[in-house]
């Protein structure tokens, strides 16, 4: 079989994107038996410095320069940190590239090293690369510049230009020092982040190497020697003393980007509202204080928004009368006010053996809207007629 090395420079020039060996068969359209020399001809091109390979996929070398401006490996507890290299784009090629569009969007990282930024308004994710991304982790709202030339499969790409708000800040990472060097490498090997530099006055010099620590992340990057910003963080806490069902908590809400905090504008939001609630009869509610309303979670419940009462129906032979109330939460969110927004973030409350991330802030979520004993609240209440056979004959 004649040499594809060529072919292959052509092939992922053209495609601008790092392709996976199958990808690259795929293109040149070689036969599956064809696989051995082809990743023989690859090797020879990385060795030869005309591609490079990150993971199982490979690229077009466009001029690289070390991510750390060290060949020095960072080893911590983890698998392994590569010593991985970025793209330099010259402004010129990124002229080339750059259609001059911009959009802003979510950004989404694959366990393959690739992404793809949400923009919405029905259109197609903008597939970004694993050199275009920037430090965006995920969850992250990011800016990104749109790519003239079409990806694989025509899939529109660009790059990430800024990072406009971080879906968390908080890292859990393992320290690792070296001579006049600190730095966090964190433990979630997907978090698009190669490592942490510690400044001294961000770092905790008490605390030895290989100790596990919360960091927290900083938009200022520190300046290498071969003039590529790393990403800054500031040490927080030791996690050495945490119990593992504590550091499970944290790993777990680290790693699925569970918010934690809720802005200032959501707590003000619900301070404005009063703890007691009083009956007004011009509201148009119905009092049903003088039932016996039993909820439905046990007395270990972090909340309750469910009760129920059945009495007797007068107007029914053996029938019954069953009222169905949960917290009227609507009184107190509104749509698009500052508690709606950080909810919709959210998307539902999660709950742990020992702990809850609630939806709603802990003013609504544990108190207002929480159905508590012996105290006025405000519900969305269904009373339903029920036969002595169970048919449901009316409601209201």
């Amino acid at each position: 079989m004649k040499s594809n090395k060529k072919a292959i420079l052509r092939m992922l020039e053209k495609q601008g994107d790092s392709l996976s060996v199958k990808q690259i068969r795929g293109s040149l359209g070689l036969e599956k038996s064809a696989t051995a020399k082809l990743k023989a001809e690859l090797l020879k091109l990385i060795k030869d410095g005309k591609i490079a390979k990150h993971g199982t996929r490979y690229q077009k070398s466009h001029g690289i320069t070390e991510r750390t401006g060290s060949k020095e490996k960072i080893k911590g507890n983890r698998e392994k940190v590569k010593n991985e290299l970025v793209w330099k784009k010259t402004p010129e090629r990124r002229q080339r590239m750059s259609s001059g569009k911009t959009e802003t969007g979510y950004f989404t990282r694959n366990p393959k090293g690739f992404g793809f930024v949400a923009i919405g308004g029905g259109r197609s994710d903008v597939f970004i690369g694993e050199h275009e991304q920037s430090f965006a982790m995920e969850g992250d709202q990011v800016e990104i510049e749109v790519f003239r030339k079409r990806g694989f499969h025509s899939k529109q790409k660009g790059e990430i230009v800024k990072v406009l708000e971080r879906a968390s800040r908080e890292i859990l990472a393992r320290l690792k020092r070296t001579k006049g060097e600190t730095v966090a490498v964190p433990l979630h090997l997907n978090s698009g982040l190669p490592f942490l530099s510690i400044a001294p006055k961000d770092d905790l010099p008490e605390l030895e190497s290989g100790t596990l620590v919360e960091v927290e992340l900083l938009e200022e990057k520190k300046q290498t020697k071969k003039t590529f910003p790393t990403p800054c963080g500031r040490v927080l806490r030791a996690l050495e003393n945490t119990s593992d069902h504590e550091l499970g908590f944290q790993l777990i809400i680290n790693e699925n980007l569970i918010r934690t905090e809720y802005p200032a504008e959501a707590l003000a939001h619900v301070n404005n509202f009063s703890q007691q609630v009083r009956f007004d009869e011009s509201s148009g509610r119905r009092d049903l204080r003088d039932l016996d309303f039993v909820t439905i979670d046990g007395k270990s419940a972090r909340d309750f928004d469910d009760a129920v009462c059945v009495i007797p129906d007068k107007d029914s032979s053996g029938g019954f009368r069953l009222f169905v109330a949960i917290a009227d939460v609507a009184h107190y969110v509104q749509p698009e006010d500052p508690v709606d927004q950080e909810a919709l973030l959210r998307g539902t409350s999660v709950y742990f053996p020992t702990h809850a991330v609630p939806m709603l802030p802990e003013g609504l979520s544990n108190n207002l809207c929480s159905l508590r004993p012996q105290v006025n609240r405000l519900t969305l209440t269904c009373e339903m007629r029920i036969t002595a056979e169970g048919e449901v004959v009316g409601y209201s």
